[in-house]
């Protein structure tokens, strides 16, 4: 859940969802619940009061158990609270953290300190995509990064870490994981995960950010930020040097389909920018991460850069993948693949 990273799990026996109860939980149950998520290092793990939290008549209440193939199985209680009245908040990454105290078009300079998530996605020694660190084996970012002839695997690199733009000491990647159903002519299913030849370090400019909860919400004129290297004036091919940063807002579905009248569904995409132009991402910034300062004083990746007519125009807001929505393809692919 958004609110707390309050944890729930799925009982397909009863067709719904369960808070879990604290009595009986461990470390080692944390760490098999995420590892079914494909996050396999140290979990942290705090306790939540059921009262506090909104709507739980609508869950059940379980133990989770585990068995000794290191899968887990859920207990559900026929109680309608656990007993200690705690539930279980998980969080299966360290992530979202920055020194930020509160293409890019409009924007200004900051450092990777600030964003230390975002990463430069670069193919045969030039910047192509942006894209943002999910845990130490796994890069987010835009499935249309690879259209063309940006196919083989072998000539892309990741550069981390870095808040001027280089090109030395990158990650190898192993293996890229498009959505199937990707279509770039509509920009739908615009995604793709990046599976890293080898760990990355976590450091105070390395740090993974946080995926949204699956009840992730963002209100019209909601504050986001958005960064990137891309090109810093539309029509003119030169590359920020040094990380840029740009603050915009979401706009609502009903005027992005106005700003947009070809895309006959926008309920995976979240718009956004500022509607009297000037500020916006360009060439050069797709895959970036759109991020949010969450409830649990964290920053979560609600979006990733897509696409957009122009750089910066007037009722032309850029469009973004919404992150919320692809949450099971992400964990699933992050499982199966590790």
């Amino acid at each position: 859940m958004e609110t707390g990273s309050v944890l729930l799990l799925y009982v397909s026996s009863t067709n719904s969802w369960s808070l879990i109860c604290n009595d009986n939980w461990d470390s080692s149950k944390a760490k098999a619940v995420c590892a079914q998520i494909g996050y396999y290092s140290d979990p942290v793990s705090r306790t939540v009061s059921a009262s506090s939290l909104e709507a739980t008549s609508t869950f059940l209440y379980s133990y989770v158990l585990l068995l000794r193939n290191g899968s887990i199985q859920l207990d559900p209680l026929i109680m309608e609270t656990c007993p200690s009245g705690q539930v279980v908040s998980l969080s299966c990454a360290v992530c979202g953290t920055s020194h930020k105290q509160q293409r890019i078009i409009g924007g200004s300079d900051t450092t990777i300190e600030n964003y230390p998530w975002q990463v430069s996605l670069q193919y045969m020694g030039q910047h192509i995509c942006g894209g943002s660190i999910l845990n130490s084996h796994w890069i987010l970012t835009a499935a249309h990064c690879f259209n063309g002839t940006h196919k083989q695997v072998d000539r892309w690199r990741v550069q981390y870490g870095v808040t001027t733009l280089t090109y030395l000491f990158p990650a190898y990647v192993e293996k890229i994981f498009r959505h199937s159903k990707f279509i770039n002519v509509e920009h739908s299913n615009d995604i793709a995960i990046l599976k890293l030849t080898r760990e990355i370090s976590v450091s105070a400019s390395v740090q993974p950010v946080c995926l949204p909860g699956y009840d992730n919400t963002l209100p019209p004129n909601s504050p986001l930020w958005v960064t990137g290297w891309g090109y810093t004036k539309e029509g003119k091919a030169i590359l920020a040097s040094q990380l840029q940063k740009v603050s915009i807002a979401v706009i609502s579905e009903s005027e992005c389909h106005s700003e947009y009248p070809d895309i006959e569904d926008v309920s995976a995409m979240l718009c956004a920018g500022r509607t009297e132009g000037g500020y916006d991402t360009c060439q050069g910034d797709s895959g970036g991460p759109l991020v949010s300062f969450g409830q649990s004083s964290r920053w979560n990746q609600v979006g990733i850069v897509s696409f957009g007519l122009g750089c910066g125009e007037p009722n032309r807001v850029g469009v973004y993948t919404k992150v919320v929505t692809y949450l099971d393809w992400i964990y699933g692919v992050m499982k199966e693949a590790s």
